[in-house]
């Protein structure tokens, strides 16, 4: 008798563990979004070479796409809005 009592204990016990690896909510969370933010400016050290700029921005969409990333913003003009940086000047004296 008190064997097939630890038995039901045991098989109950692998049970409950079983659905509960099974529903738990941490393996399915999906991971932060990241956000890359990036201003191509040409090299003046080196020339122009449109073709292989054309090469590029043909293939970076492919490989952002590759991972799941998508673009937000892409071809606009960079514009500063505020200077409150690190190397700004102080305002207060």
């Amino acid at each position: 008798m008190k064997t097939n009592r630890t038995l039901l204990t045991f098989f109950a016990g692998i049970s409950i563990g079983l659905i509960a690896a099974h529903t738990l909510p941490a393996q399915s969370v999906k991971p932060p979004p990241a956000y890359v933010i990036a201003e191509v400016e040409p090299d003046p050290t080196r020339t122009a070479d449109p073709a292989a700029s054309r090469k590029y921005s043909e293939e970076a969409p492919k490989a952002i796409a590759a991972f799941g990333g998508q673009y937000l913003v892409r071809g606009a003009r960079a514009e500063t809005l505020g200077s409150a940086g690190i190397n700004a000047p102080s305002t207060s004296s």
